[in-house]
C-alpha cells in the first residue's frame, strides 16, 4: 500500500471471506471473518491479490466473486492515515472476458 501511495496509484484495499467458509454479511456485526485482503484499482477495474501468485491483475479465485465485500479507501487526513468504508459487490466476471486463449495445431494424418 506505502508503494501504491508513493506512487501515485488510486486504489482500494478490499476485505473479504471465501464463500466457501462464510459469506460476507454486512448485516452481521463482526467482521473477523473478513480474512482475505485484495486490491482493487478503479480506473483499470481490477482486482489484484497479492497472495496468490498463480493469478493475474483482474482475475481472482472465483470463490471471493459474487458477493458483497468491504471496500476501503484510504485518504491522509493530515499526517494520520485514514480510510472510509462501504459495502459493494464483487461482479463475477463474464465468460467472454475470460483471455485464456489456446492455438492448438493437430495432425490427424497418424
Amino acid at each position: 500500500m506505502y508503494t501504491f501511495s508513493k506512487m501515485e496509484i488510486n486504489y482500494e484495499l478490499v476485505l473479504t471471506t471465501s464463500k466457501t467458509r462464510r459469506g460476507f454479511d454486512p448485516e452481521f456485526n463482526s467482521w473477523d471473518y473478513l480474512s482475505v485482503a485484495l486490491f482493487y484499482f478503479p480506473e483499470l477495474n481490477l482486482y489484484l491479490d497479492p497472495f496468490e501468485r498463480g493469478s493475474r491483475s483482474g482475475r481472482i479465485d472465483p470463490n471471493y466473486l459474487g458477493q458483497q465485500v468491504l471496500f476501503c479507501h484510504p485518504y491522509m487526513s493530515g499526517t494520520t492515515p485514514k480510510a472510509t468504508t462501504r459495502v459493494r459487490w464483487i461482479k463475477k466476471n463474464k465468460a467472454e472476458d475470460n483471455n485464456n486463449l489456446h492455438e492448438l495445431y493437430l495432425d490427424l494424418q497418424n
